[in-house]
């Protein structure tokens, strides 16, 4: 009897026909359903790079001598112009989440 009352009360990791209902009340708003999905993930994969950017430049630079000084110049160059481009892609992403989510 308690092994069962313990098993009631016990979470489930994934409920699927929970999930199922959620899917029904979303099915009106499916393009922008699908579309905060597709941003979500993406933002996912997106936000990591920043950091790692900025790691590999510090390496980079802090590994460079005197002499390739106009070399690391143009990295740093590079990898900035990257970096803007990449904030900004994500900054329309994240606006575009919350509209959509």
């Amino acid at each position: 009897m308690m092994k069962n009352k313990k098993k009631e009360n016990r979470k489930r990791l994934f409920d699927l026909p929970l999930l199922a209902r959620i899917f029904a009340f979303a099915k009106p708003y499916a393009g922008k359903f699908y579309l905060s999905i597709l941003l979500a993930l993406l933002l996912a994969l997106v936000s990591p790079l920043r950091p790692l950017m900025i790691n590999l430049t510090l390496k980079k630079v802090n590994a460079a001598d005197v002499s390739g000084a106009q070399m690391v110049l143009d990295f740093l160059l590079w990898i900035s112009l990257l970096q803007v481009v990449l904030l900004l892609a994500e900054t329309a992403m994240r606006f575009f989440f919350s509209i959509c989510g």
